[in-house]
């Protein structure tokens, strides 16, 4: 049997946005959507945790195509400088 989900009052940029990104996949408009629907992990909010990793790693998610080559890097940690107070400034 068949769901059919209606989507009323589509902004045409995002129609647009979506049009272009299934061109690119090589899908049909209606297989895009599934496959972007299928990505959303579908959790509760309350759920999740909101602190700044989570955001960051969310902002990162959006931005790259799912079915991109794509893949961030976080780049190694390096140690903090701190000031050296006591240290005459170079002449």
């Amino acid at each position: 049997m068949a769901n059919i989900i209606t989507v009323r009052n589509l902004d045409p940029g995002v129609k647009a946005r979506i049009q272009d990104r299934a061109r690119r996949h090589g899908r049909s408009m209606e297989a895009e959507i599934r496959a972007i629907l299928a990505a959303v992990p579908v959790q509760d909010p309350a759920e999740e945790p909101h602190d700044f990793v989570w955001a960051v790693a969310r902002y990162q998610e959006s931005i790259v195509d799912l079915d991109s080559d794509v893949e961030l890097v976080r780049p190694p940690a390096e140690p903090a400088r701190g000031a050296d107070l006591f240290q005459a400034a170079p002449t």
